[in-house]
């Protein structure tokens, strides 16, 4: 058999590497081209902030500009008024609507084989897949991830392979759209996405169990890097059950000044590499450029074979190689100083990153989510229903106008009052009077 050793190296060695490696700087330029691609997308976040706190509620927190020159909310300046700000949340309604029919026809993943000779490999397929979608509860995180899709018109999930709640599986994860960054693209399909990755905040002993591998000088490599974090007062002054701290998110410092910010990006990159066909074992493969010697060795050594055993020269299996650019996925773990915590090409049999995500409807690059569509009319309807309980608040009630030239003799403006307050009751006979007690006394003044 051929010596396969100059092939690529196994992510058993390539953990051996890393592990003897310090841990190094010198791709902090990759680092500012994703904190670049993050800033850029800012715009998106706050529209994203703002569709959402009109699906849930918030529906007066737009800004306005005071003539004395003061910006406040809407509803601050509302209530100053002495005023309820109203609202009639339609937005909520129409999604939970649609989360509705989607749960409703929410069926079983099935895998069909094209060729019917095989379908008893699509029926095994099916089992394996409706495997994943169960114990990864995909029937809700789904929901959630339309939800978002309706709110922001982006939605993220990220499929991994790895240990984790004691076993080891595939793992599918909703991401929170404000944590993720990527370049600019206008294909709808995405096909010229080329950096893409998200934000991390993970504790001290995470961090180190990610990517210490196994070496004790590495990891106290890792922990002089997270030198402020304080694994024992981890979320003791954490915020729950509110949006403040993603909503402030930044780039380098994560929301929890006792957390562990780790950004993770994955790159598009070109590099020259060999491709080799070895006419031995029938395989089609590439390798760096800088490994050709090892397939020169390769070869000679055939050739040498086939000398020694009396064979022409000409029939030894050689292995031909070809200059070519490859482009591969490569991925980065990054500390917020620039370290290089772990790096690779991408382990995935596909080639491509673990994330799955949509952008709509990317017109010339533009996002625009169902929930943009309808502002416009729940403002126009919290403004009416406001504006006439100000009508309603203002108006003059219980409060007669007379004129006093038409007041008869004998009769006073009380007596008028009197009058003006009397209802008829139907009889059996005809109408009559009620008493003059049964109705609201109303006093009036004169113009």
């Amino acid at each position: 058999m051929a010596n396969n050793s100059y092939k690529n190296p196994s992510m058993k060695q390539l953990d051996i590497l890393k592990t003897e490696n310090e841990i190094e700087r010198s791709h902090y330029p990759i680092l500012l081209q994703a904190q670049k691609a993050w800033e850029n997308i800012e715009h998106f976040r706050q529209k994203r902030k703002r569709n959402r706190d009109y699906t849930y509620g918030k529906q007066w927190n737009d800004l306005i500009k005071l003539p004395d020159g003061r910006v406040v909310s809407e509803e601050q300046y509302i209530r100053e008024q002495g005023k309820v700000p109203l609202k009639n949340n339609l937005i909520r309604q129409m999604v939970k609507a649609v989360l509705g029919q989607f749960r409703n026809n929410q069926t079983q993943p099935v895998c069909i084989a094209r060729d019917r000779q095989e379908q008893s490999l699509g029926e095994l397929m099916s089992t394996a897949v409706q495997y994943a979608y169960q114990h990864n509860r995909l029937q809700e995180l789904d929901s959630r991830t339309l939800e978002e899709f309706l709110i922001s018109g982006i939605c993220f999930q990220k499929i991994g392979y790895g240990h984790r709640r004691g076993k080891t599986d595939v793992w599918v994860d909703e991401i929170n759209p404000n944590r993720i960054f990527f370049n600019a693209m206008e294909d709808s399909r995405h096909w010229d996405c080329t950096l893409i990755g998200e934000l991390h905040d993970m504790s001290i002993a995470e961090v180190i169990s990610r990517f210490s591998f196994g070496s004790r000088a590495r990891a106290i490599q890792l922990r002089n890097i997270y030198s402020e974090a304080d694994n024992e007062t981890i979320r003791h002054n954490f915020e729950n059950l509110t949006a403040k701290a993603i909503d402030r998110l930044d780039f380098f410092m994560p929301a929890n000044q006792d957390m562990c910010r780790v950004i993770e990006i994955w790159k598009l990159e070109s590099r020259e590499v060999l491709n080799c066909h070895d006419f031995r074992s029938g395989e089609y493969y590439h390798i760096p450029v800088t490994e050709a010697e090892d397939i020169n060795k390769e070869n000679r050594k055939r050739v040498h074979e086939a000398r020694t055993s009396g064979q022409p020269e000409e029939t030894a299996q050689l292995i031909e190689t070809e200059w070519s650019i490859m482009q591969t996925w490569r991925y980065r773990f990054f500390s917020p100083l620039g370290d290089l915590l772990d790096e690779g090409e991408t382990p995935y049999w596909h080639g491509e990153h673990p994330y799955v995500f949509k952008l709509y409807p990317l017109i010339d690059g533009e996002v625009h989510a169902f929930v943009e569509d309808v502002i416009d009319q729940q403002r126009y309807i919290n403004r009416l229903i406001t504006m006439i309980d100000f009508i309603m608040g203002s108006s003059a009630k219980g409060v007669l106008l007379f004129p006093e030239d038409q007041i008869p003799d004998g009769m006073t403006i009380e007596d008028i009052a009197d009058e003006w307050t009397k209802h008829f009751i139907p009889s059996q006979t005809g109408l009559s009077h009620a008493p003059a007690n049964s109705g609201q006394r109303h006093t009036s003044g004169s113009l």
